[in-house]
């Protein structure tokens, strides 16, 4: 995905969740997750962010997790996928 973040501005890579080299493309984004439990997003590692915005290209210091990855084209599609498949 692209965008440009201000109309003065040109359009670009939304960082850091996708670049055009494909560097990012297999990886998985989990917000609001430890890996085990559910954490706030938070900018200092103690205190919850209120809300999305302006947040946007922010450096997480608790609430995300990015270990995963997966060679799918889209993970939407193989969710739904294997959703259509668990239902008939």
């Amino acid at each position: 995905m692209q965008k440009a973040w201000n109309v003065s501005e040109p359009i670009a890579d939304y960082e850091p969740y996708y670049k055009t080299d494909g560097s990012l493309s297999n990886t998985i984004f989990e917000f609001g997750w430890t890996g085990s439990a559910y954490e706030h997003l938070s900018l200092d590692g103690e205190t919850p962010v209120l809300d999305w915005m302006h947040n946007e290209r922010a450096e997480w210091k608790a609430g995300l997790v990015k270990s995963k990855t997966d060679s799918a084209k889209s993970l939407f599609v193989k969710v739904r996928l294997q959703l259509d498949r668990a239902t008939t």
